[in-house]
């Protein structure tokens, strides 16, 4: 018997090259392909009746005849859908046996989240779109299932309301120490007031002496706007002809 394609295999690990654990599922599956190396196929019965009905035996005997690789290329000629559905099937198998043979509890949830994964993008390779997926992911019946998602939900939920609690807290204690502040300096200012020395008399007299100019041009310049005033009302008076002297 051949040895199995090199790119199943590789594919295969490219498959897990993002899980954990995933060098000791390739050990396992390349210790089972030795085990089956290793084993010669025998006919099941001497019986030549029965030989020829054993199909499989028969391939692995064909199967000596060809590459693995040219035989992958044969097999794509193969248009019964039973053919590629058995196999499909046999594959979901086989990694169900080996997400259900590990021990380590977040090993296994990384690797059924990428099964998983897989088969939704399968999924839409076929024609469905995201909200397709989504209502097939809410057909689950399964209780437990939406138990373990309403926890992580719940425990979210509560995290956002803490966070929020936090940051109202956080904005009340900084406008508190703005208001606080503004107090603050209003007392400053009262006490450096109370506290500041008086004036110097010379300093009172100067300043006395500023605000008397300010009040007498102040004056002044009132005086001048109602003096201009009545000059120019008086001007407009002579220029204006009595009314007795039009009529003549």
């Amino acid at each position: 018997m051949k040895t199995p394609s090199p790119d199943a295999k590789r594919g295969f690990d490219k498959f897990f090259a993002s899980t954990e654990g995933h060098e000791d599922l390739c050990q396992r599956l390349d210790a089972a392909i030795r085990q089956q190396q290793e084993a010669t196929p025998e006919p099941p019965s001497s019986d030549h009746e029965s030989l020829e009905e054993d199909h499989k035996w028969q391939c692995n005997i064909l199967h000596d005849q060809f590459e693995s690789s040219d035989i992958d290329k044969m097999r794509n000629a193969i248009w019964q859908p039973d053919y590629w559905k058995i196999e499909c099937q046999h594959y979901a198998n086989v990694l169900n046996q080996f997400l259900l043979c590990d021990t380590d509890d977040m090993v296994t949830a990384q690797r059924w989240r990428t099964a998983a994964s897989m088969y939704e993008g399968l999924l839409r390779l076929n024609g469905l779109s995201t909200d397709d997926t989504r209502l097939i992911r809410h057909s689950i019946e399964s209780q437990k299932y939406w138990e373990m998602e309403k926890d992580v939900l719940q425990q979210q939920v509560a995290l956002r309301e803490h966070e929020m609690h936090e940051a109202a807290r956080a904005r009340k204690k900084d406008i508190q120490r703005q208001r606080g502040e503004r107090v603050r300096r209003r007392l400053r200012a009262i006490e450096e007031e109370e506290t500041s020395p008086p004036p110097h008399p010379k300093q009172v007299l100067r300043l006395d002496s500023i605000a008397s100019r300010t009040r007498s041009r102040s004056r002044v310049s009132q005086a001048a706007r109602v003096t201009g005033a009545k000059s120019t009302n008086q001007r407009r008076r002579r220029r204006v002809p009595h009314s007795d002297s039009a009529n003549l």
